[in-house]
């Protein structure tokens, strides 16, 4: 999408050991079946032992090649699909193996922005009914709806004429702030970014990412980044997951990813990395 990316700046600040542990994954796993060919199936791991944990304040990323299993753990985490296997520790509640009914007064809580802008949202209704459509199933007035999705419109930086507007009439950088704007309208503890900005041009990524960052200083969100640009989780991460083949392969702080990789795939994927001579927090 033109160009290698925002360079990586300086993650100065550091989430406090004392803050709250919003999310925690223990042993996570999932495996699919799937069927080759005469009808043999064969197990495919997803996700294996999985162990993860994001503080109140902090941006944990979670970095691979497509197919390394990040995303299927983005999908277990806000359990869009079940896992197989293993704990995730919502405000310490294991909502792994939760019933559909159980879960649904904690769904509020955990808001997943995608990576497609364009799908992500109903093209027959107006950006204020999509704002307002959660909170209003939970059982917000739609008076107090509709008035919060006018904050948060305001609070994404789009003009209020967005609110009787259709998705169309919208670019990608403007349809996703829509959707943030849509996941905080359910005031979560935890936001996972799946991709968010990887279908966007260069110059509305770096707009994206400020907001998301703004959104984290003003809001104390706990986030979830999943990417495979090594750049963007330069510039956004406080601690960095390597994912390869559905397991964690490094995990720490991310300047300490960048800096000192000791795992060989990740040596390998900064190495094949476009610009990949950038060191983390150097341009």
């Amino acid at each position: 999408m033109g160009g290698p990316g925002p360079p990586p700046t300086p993650r100065a600040r550091a989430c406090a050991p004392a803050a709250t542990v919003v999310l925690e994954t223990r042993a996570l796993a999932k495996t699919y079946a799937e069927h080759g060919w005469f009808g043999k199936r064969r197990a495919v791991k997803a996700a294996v032992d999985v162990n993860l944990k994001i503080r109140r304040g902090q941006t944990l990323g979670i970095v691979g090649e497509s197919g390394s299993g990040k995303s299927t753990v983005a999908r277990c985490i806000v359990r869009l699909i079940d896992p197989s296997g293993g704990e995730i520790l919502l405000g310490g509640k294991n909502i792994a193996a939760m019933s559909r009914r159980e879960l649904r007064p904690l769904r509020q809580r955990v808001q997943i922005v995608f990576q497609d802008p364009y799908r992500s949202l109903n093209p027959r209704r107006t950006v204020a009914d999509a704002i307002a459509e959660g909170p209003m199933n939970f059982g917000l007035q739609r008076g107090a709806a509709i008035a919060r999705a006018r904050e948060l419109l305001e609070f994404v930086h789009l003009d209020l004429s967005a609110m009787d507007r259709y998705p169309h009439q919208f670019s990608g950088g403007q349809r996703q702030r829509i959707c943030i704007a849509r996941a905080l309208a359910m005031e979560p503890e935890l936001l996972i970014a799946d991709e968010a900005v990887s279908a966007l041009d260069v110059s509305v990524q770096a707009q994206v990412l400020k907001l998301l960052e703004e959104i984290r200083v003003r809001l104390n969100l706990a986030m979830l980044f999943i990417t495979h640009d090594l750049r963007v989780a330069a510039q956004v991460c406080d601690d960095l997951a390597v994912m390869s083949n559905g397991e964690v392969v490094e995990y720490g702080p991310a300047f300490r990813v960048f800096d000192a990789p000791e795992h060989e795939y990740t040596k390998a994927l900064f190495e094949a990395a476009p610009g990949r001579h950038f060191r983390f927090g150097v341009e």
